[in-house]
């Protein structure tokens, strides 16, 4: 049987990394990820005094007081890095430079900045960025309605402050499964928190370092998954050399396999997105390939990702004959694709690049442009794809 190697979720360890930094003792993550988001926020917090040790598959940080570099630290492209790097300001009255590259220049960071300036962070507001604490303020309200991560990125460093912190928001926020991912990784520590519908309550705690192990991602397996049904030869997926069970996984892209199980049933084909915006990519693929259309609602935060995904879907997918409907919040994915040759371009966008990597198996004549932009968060993928070839 062939064995697909599945990487390590990239949203987990990032914020293991961004806890374990900031507690007592050391910690060692066992399967960290090797994803190009993670390593750029690996090496934002070496630069800020923290030491991470590789030794094989394992990683061993050692914390230390937090101490910003005089110049800029380069976060990449990725969202997450910059955003959880820009709550560390709360910690220190020293100023944090950070800077970004590509897509993320264009990508929301002004709803987090609001929240940090109502707790005593300044700000200059653009990139290269500049924060800076002149007093300890209590509360603060987070915009949640355009990504979870200005609100994750709150929970794993407030308890670290020397004074209680209130964090409020509007209920129902988006991609909702990422801040209970972000809840279970305080767990992992023993950090307490007080949690209600609509915010966070912290006091200052002291809490020692873990040993744990991250578990494969489930948004890379739910386009494995997505394909399955279409490729001949069974293929099994691991982490590692063994096999994962997604029915455990703390990661809400793991709910993919319940939707395809009601598709191959027949009994479903609508599935709502706003807490999994990840899962638009798998979907796609399942209706492009299926045979009948799937409607995905709760779109629109999915704009402001690596790329404005629904239209880069529509637009790309449509050199080679796949219909994309999109109204307002929701789209509509219709069966087929043709054998039109093509250069399928993903943006830049890590997870479509993937996508049109599975439709080149589909159709010998689609190629994809900038492959390389996988490393963000799969660095093997085409060399993992190939076994399927």
């Amino acid at each position: 049987m062939i064995k697909i190697s599945i990487p390590s979720s990239k949203s987990i360890y990032q914020r293991l990394l961004i806890l374990s930094s900031l507690a007592q003792t050391p910690s060692t993550i066992n399967n960290p990820s090797r994803a190009g988001d993670c390593k750029f926020l690996e090496n934002s917090m070496k630069l800020c005094g923290i030491k991470i040790i590789h030794t094989g598959n394992s990683i061993l940080i050692k914390p230390a007081p937090v101490l910003f570099p005089d110049v800029p630290i380069n976060c990449g492209d990725g969202g997450t890095t910059v955003r959880f790097m820009s709550s560390l300001s709360l910690l220190s009255d020293k100023p944090l430079h950070l800077d970004v590259e590509g897509s993320m220049k264009k990508r929301p960071v002004s709803g987090l900045l609001e929240s940090l300036e109502k707790l005593g962070v300044k700000h200059n507001g653009k990139f290269p960025l500049t924060l800076e604490r002149q007093s300890c303020r209590s509360e603060a309200f987070v915009d949640t309605s355009l990504t979870s991560q200005f609100l994750s990125s709150l929970i794993l460093v407030c308890p670290s402050r020397k004074i209680d912190t209130k964090i409020t928001y509007k209920s129902n926020p988006v991609s909702s499964t990422y801040i209970s991912m972000t809840e279970r990784c305080l767990n992992y520590y023993n950090i307490g928190f007080s949690h209600n519908a609509d915010s966070y309550s912290f006091s200052p705690v002291i809490y020692d370092g873990i040993e744990t192990t991250v578990e494969p991602d489930a948004s890379a397996a739910a386009l494995f998954e997505a394909f399955r049904p279409h490729f001949k030869k069974e293929f099994q997926l691991t982490s590692g050399t063994d096999e994962f069970d997604f029915s455990k996984s703390i990661q809400g892209d793991s709910i993919f396999y319940s939707f395809q199980k009601q598709i191959n049933e027949q009994v479903n084909f609508e599935f709502d997105i706003s807490s999994t915006p990840d899962l638009i990519v798998p979907l796609t693929l399942t209706g492009i390939l299926g045979s009948d259309p799937i409607n995905i609602r709760g779109i629109t935060h999915t704009y402001h990702k690596e790329s404005r995904r629904p239209e880069i879907l529509k637009n790309e997918l449509a050199k080679v004959g796949c219909k994309i409907d999109i109204s307002q919040n929701e789209m509509t994915v219709y069966p087929g694709i043709n054998k039109n040759s093509a250069t399928l371009d993903p943006h830049a966008d890590h997870r479509l690049a993937m996508a049109f990597g599975f439709l080149s198996i589909v159709s010998k004549g689609i190629s994809v442009k900038n492959k390389d932009c996988t490393v963000k968060s799969f660095p093997d993928f085409f060399s993992e794809l190939e076994k399927l070839r």
